[in-house]
């Protein structure tokens, strides 16, 4: 007897085929996350920062900012030497690395270089400042400017 392959054919439905669990399977996978969670939070202390303008020299050997004290939440303070850059548009890069050795990704800023007149120093009579909307020249709080 000679039989031909479409004699054999078999329909295999969705109803046939085994599905895993979902509901146990997402249960699982939200236990073994909320185990996990801790152990990804701990030790995550700022150590060392550091910054560049320009090309990146590579991670650890940019500028570094001064790190007093490692904490997970910092304020640094950095003072940049900008008398080498030209004028026109610049970008400061900035990161961080953690007490397990990680760094963090580079925040970039754009900033604007600008040249003071020749031949007369200005002087600031007026300084005010604003956050978020800008109320317009004259109308943001204003700062006490003292002369130098």
């Amino acid at each position: 007897m000679h039989a031909n392959r479409d004699d054999y054919f078999v329909n295999i439905t969705a109803d046939h085929i085994k599905k895993p669990k979902d509901k146990q399977m997402k249960k699982y996978i939200f236990i073994l996350f909320v185990l996990l969670s801790p152990a990804l939070c701990i030790g995550q202390e700022i150590t060392k920062a550091e910054y560049f303008i320009g090309s990146d020299p590579g991670f650890g050997l940019a500028t570094p900012i001064t790190v007093t004290s490692p904490g997970d939440d910092l304020t640094l303070n950095l003072t940049a030497d900008l008398q080498s850059l030209a004028k026109g548009f610049h970008v400061i890069n900035i990161r961080a690395r953690d007490d397990l050795g990680r760094w963090s990704h580079t925040i970039q800023r754009i900033f604007y270089v600008s040249e003071l007149p020749s031949g007369s120093a200005e002087e600031i009579d007026r300084l005010e400042y604003f956050i978020e909307t800008d109320p317009g020249f004259g109308l943001a709080s204003p700062v006490t400017v003292t002369s130098p």
